[in-house]
């Protein structure tokens, strides 16, 4: 069985990375919006907040347009189910929000996909 190269690997690392500044954005907009809700909109915690979620986000895009070029439309967009993962991680870190039972099974479904999706 032929294992994937390193060079094959890396635009899958890149996404991987470029998926985690997605779901940062996210985790900023509702930063943005709980602020917003204790300080009003143009305090600076909100104005950051979105300030940097949309910085994060035009990354994002150019950094899509690259990964397409290097990887299947189908493969580059099933990994972002990841997202799934990262933002159950950011809420439970970021936010103390509560993990539940069906959360970590729907997150494992997701990966048994990713891995069927991926596999060499």
């Amino acid at each position: 069985m032929n294992r994937p190269s390193g060079a094959a690997l890396r635009p899958l690392l890149v996404l991987q990375i470029m998926l985690i500044a997605f779901s940062l954005a996210m985790a900023l907009v509702k930063e943005a919006a709980e602020a917003w809700s204790r300080a009003g909109f143009w305090s600076p915690g909100v104005l950051g907040a979105l300030a940097g979620a949309v910085s994060i986000m035009a990354l994002y895009a150019v950094g899509w347009q690259k990964i397409l070029q290097r990887l299947p439309l189908t493969v580059a967009y099933f990994n972002r189910g990841l997202v799934v993962f990262w933002g159950l991680l950011w809420s439970a870190v970021l936010f103390g929000e509560a993990l539940t039972f069906f959360n970590l099974l729907g997150t494992a479904v997701v990966f048994a996909g990713l891995a069927l999706v991926n596999r060499p």
